[in-house]
């Protein structure tokens, strides 16, 4: 009788156990809302069901039992509970793993917004901040004003005294000072080091200088701001339209771009998406050069899906400059919201999120998902890969030498943005077409791509989006499009004074990609 009671306890303990781990589970479930309805209901029912089962196997007897087989149904039951137990543990801490590297790539408040460093000649005798005794530091005027006084500031307390900065307006003014011996020093926010690789002259920069320090500028900094930097400042807030207010030059109503924020109208409202991309190796996203401009018009309704290529060096106007005529690559030197706007007026279209990632995070990304199958349109070689002409089955790297090659296509930069659209298409349609890459991979696709990959796009949004294609399975129609232009030359805002390689944008093809855009957004 004793022992009889005790079992008693003992089983409702471990039933008390096993129901309590798979609330938990059932909870954070529901939390992360990514299951339809009828997948929900199969999973807490087939959990309800463990328990009951669990219950019978342990609690029921009959006068017919005897030992050996009351105790062949207890130790069945007691390993369904550790078996529930084990996978209810695992799912809560897969969702908890999921919920936390949605709000990595999802955060839009971002603590550093520029990175500017101390450059000195590679063969300078100062080792550190520290040895630069009475250096004489350049700097730029006319452009990032704020982040270089904190910059200068930030000198000057490491230093404890006064340093001498000697301005000039632009960084290839300031680089010719420091190969000739004008500075010893460049104070310089990073991301406009990448225009010298645009000019023989400086492609060598790296190589001959090196960074002396770095010195993160966080969002907060001097709140002084002129005309030249208007709008840097906020370049790299959360909302992509939190710089513009009302309607735009060429008609965009930027305020519409933010009407979307319900997370379930991502699934039942056409919206666009920029995609940028960085051709920095680093493992670490920052502002800099946008070398891939693609919008992407999803309209959920009609399952369509427009990727629209713009190339880097289209010659039209920059919203940090007041329109004056620049490279598109250079609006993202100003953050991801001077190149949205400049696209914005170029395409006449308001766009409500973007995602950047750069190409290290591209190659993670493919791996991520276990490749992907690349139709190309003719054979060539790069570097240490080939491709045929049609379908190739491509890793990671081999993606990423394909999206990045221009100097083997046809086409040059234009023939690799359509290469790049091909990637992407791949990837949407791998993703959109197997539940499995969904449900068991979606952890490890975010995780891959912590700081690498960055988007205005809620965790909520990201969650209906995932519920409805695990819902429904749709085939998505996917079309692409390249904008084309003229070879030039021509001096540009972030660059004044020095004429570089531009390309004069098709008028036909810009209205051409505008009518595509407005098609599938339903756009009268």
């Amino acid at each position: 009788m004793k022992n009889s009671k005790l079992w008693s306890l003992t089983t409702i303990v471990l039933l008390l156990f096993q129901i309590g781990l798979e609330l938990v589970a059932i909870y954070k479930i529901f939390q992360m809302n990514m299951l339809p309805p009828r997948y929900l209901a199969v999973l807490v029912g087939s959990l309800v069901l463990a328990v009951l089962l669990s219950a019978f196997l342990l609690l029921f007897r009959t006068s017919r039992d005897g030992a050996a087989g009351r105790n062949i149904r207890r130790g069945l039951g007691v390993l369904l509970i550790i078996l529930t137990c084990v996978g209810s543990l695992f799912i809560a801490s897969l969702v908890s793993k999921v919920k936390h590297t949605i709000g990595n790539v999802t955060e839009a408040k971002r603590d550093v917004k520029a990175v500017a460093a101390v450059y000195v000649l590679s063969d300078d005798r100062a080792l550190k901040l520290a040895d630069s005794g009475e250096y004489r530091f350049g700097v730029m005027g006319n452009f990032d004003t704020d982040v270089t006084e904190y910059a200068v500031q930030y000198c000057r307390e490491e230093l404890q005294r006064d340093i001498t900065v000697i301005s000039r307006p632009t960084i290839v003014e300031n680089a010719e000072a420091l190969y000739n011996g004008s500075i010893q020093a460049l104070i310089v926010n990073e991301s406009y080091i990448s225009l010298l690789d645009e000019l023989e002259a400086y492609a060598d920069f790296a190589e001959r200088t090196r960074v002396l320090a770095e010195i993160p500028v966080p969002e907060k900094g001097p709140e002084k701001e002129t005309a030249e930097n208007a709008g840097t400042a906020d370049a790299n807030a959360g909302d992509p339209h939190a710089a513009g207010e009302g309607d735009s030059a060429d008609g965009v109503d930027r305020e519409a771009a933010a009407v979307i924020r319900d997370a379930e109208a991502v699934t039942n409202t056409p919206f666009v998406m920029y995609i940028s991309g960085s051709d920095s190796t680093s493992e670490m996203l920052s502002t800099g050069r946008s070398d891939v401009n693609i919008l992407m018009a999803v309209n959920p309704q009609t399952k369509q899906i427009l990727l629209v290529n713009t190339p880097r060096d289209y010659y039209i106007g920059n919203p940090a400059g007041d329109g004056a005529p620049d490279k598109l690559t250079h609006c993202g030197i100003y953050g991801v919201n001077c190149s949205i706007e400049a696209l914005e007026d170029l395409y006449g279209i308001p766009v409500t999120y973007y995602s950047q990632i750069n190409f290290t995070g591209f190659e993670t990304l493919i791996d991520a998902v276990g490749g992907v199958t690349v139709d190309s349109e003719e054979a060539f070689s790069t570097g240490a890969y080939s491709y045929v002409q049609g379908p190739n089955e491509l890793n990671g790297a081999q993606a990423l030498a394909f999206a990045r090659d221009r100097k083997h296509v046809t086409g040059g930069d234009n023939g690799r943005g359509k290469n790049q659209m091909r990637v992407i298409t791949a990837l949407i349609r791998k993703i959109t077409s197997d539940k499995t890459i969904l449900l068991t991979q979606y952890s490890a696709i975010l995780n891959s791509l912590s700081g690498m990959f960055m988007t205005n796009m809620t965790s909520e949004e990201i969650s209906e989006l995932v519920k409805m294609q695990v819902n429904d399975m749709a085939s998505w129609n996917i079309s692409s499009y390249a904008a084309t232009g003229t070879g030039s030359s021509n001096t540009t805002y972030s660059m004044p004074g020095t004429e570089s390689y531009v390309m004069l944008p098709d008028t036909d093809s810009v209205e051409e990609a505008k009518k595509k855009l407005n098609e599938v957004l339903l756009i009268q």
